[in-house]
């Protein structure tokens, strides 16, 4: 094993152990989230107001303030140059209030044609009572000549509620997907290309666009390669 090898194989441990003691840990802090201003009964609120049609200004207004109470480090791997001279490829995770849901990691399907991310549910309640509810929100931003515009966007769910039974506690896994047949050429001709791709989960509120900032969830950059 060569020495760049080494170094990038301790990062990846690295970055595994910390996701490891950060998921040991969170279930204690977070289910503190249920006695703050932003636990359940702020997550009532918010699922309500955007229901109602609360404009961004409005909401932000009454829960900006959620978006940093519960955000946890990222592990952010090194930028390495492809073999090819087609620049970087990185994957970059930006957190937000992180303490209910969050996504691990994200993928794309070159032949299948579709994008997807894991949604992992982290606590017992604060997402609806059942049967009705709340979704978990994923957009997908492709960037398919990698120029730094976003050629194609999509939007992804899942549907989650509060715990109704017994059972093991959180996490629990989901995924959120979505397919790309509606995106140009640019972005399906799988020729080995790379392509950009943003994912950004937003719970309770779809991300507006792109450029969006969850007060609940996070944002994963990555690489991906169409592949034939």
């Amino acid at each position: 094993m060569s020495k760049s090898e080494s170094q990038a194989l301790r990062k990846v441990v690295c970055c595994f152990a910390g996701a490891i003691a950060l998921a040991a840990l969170v279930p204690q802090r977070a289910s503190a989230q249920g006695t703050t201003a932003c636990g359940d009964a702020a997550r009532a609120n918010f699922a309500q107001a955007v229901a109602s049609g609360a404009s961004d200004q409005e909401l932000e207004a009454q829960f900006g303030a959620c978006r940093d109470v519960f955000v946890e480090p990222a592990c952010t791997p090194t930028a390495t140059k492809s073999a090819s001279p087609m620049t970087t490829d990185v994957k970059t995770v930006t957190n937000f209030n992180t303490s209910y849901e969050r996504m691990n990691g994200c993928g794309y399907h070159p032949q299948a044609e579709m994008v997807a991310c894991d949604v992992e549910i982290r606590q017992l309640g604060g997402y609806g009572a059942f049967p009705g509810g709340t979704f978990e929100n994923v957009r997908f931003c492709l960037d398919c000549n990698r120029d730094g515009i976003w050629d194609f966007t999509t939007l992804g769910f899942v549907h989650v509620t509060d715990n109704v039974a017994p059972g093991p506690v959180p996490s629990w896994y989901h995924l959120a997907y979505a397919t790309t047949f509606a995106a140009p050429a640019l972005c399906t001709n799988n020729d080995g290309r790379q392509t950009n791709v943003r994912a950004i989960l937003s719970w309770a509120q779809q991300p507006g666009d792109c450029n969006s900032k969850p007060f609940w969830g996070n944002m994963i950059d990555f690489t991906a390669r169409r592949d034939p």
